[in-house]
């Protein structure tokens, strides 16, 4: 999935680093805030290039589909925020005497 994200990013030349800013968001609300963000570069991105390569000012219509399919790929993303989880390890001694089990922390 990510190279898939990378390839089309790549292929419509966005250079917003999506992958990178989704891995260290800390709630589900700045996941969608920052995927909304992202959704409106790809957007104008699109607008860009469909201005450049319509079917009506250009005459490859393959052209135009090329760039749709990487553009809707990527609107069609979301991301289901999974907090991180934190171990914390105790560690203790204990020792056996005759008078019985102490325990250090």
């Amino acid at each position: 999935m990510i190279t898939k994200i990378k390839q089309a990013t790549k292929f419509l030349g966005i250079t917003y680093p999506i992958i990178s800013i989704v891995k260290h968001v800390q709630s589900q609300a700045e996941a969608n805030e920052t995927l909304k963000y992202f959704k409106d570069i790809v957007k104008k991105q699109r607008k860009i290039l469909a201005m450049k390569y319509h079917p009506d000012v250009c005459d490859d219509k393959e052209k135009m589909k090329m760039i749709n399919a990487p553009c809707d790929f990527l609107l069609l993303l979301n991301f289901n925020y999974q907090p991180q989880v934190v171990r914390q390890y105790v560690y203790y001694y204990s020792e056996t005497t005759h008078y019985g089990t102490t325990a250090y922390f």
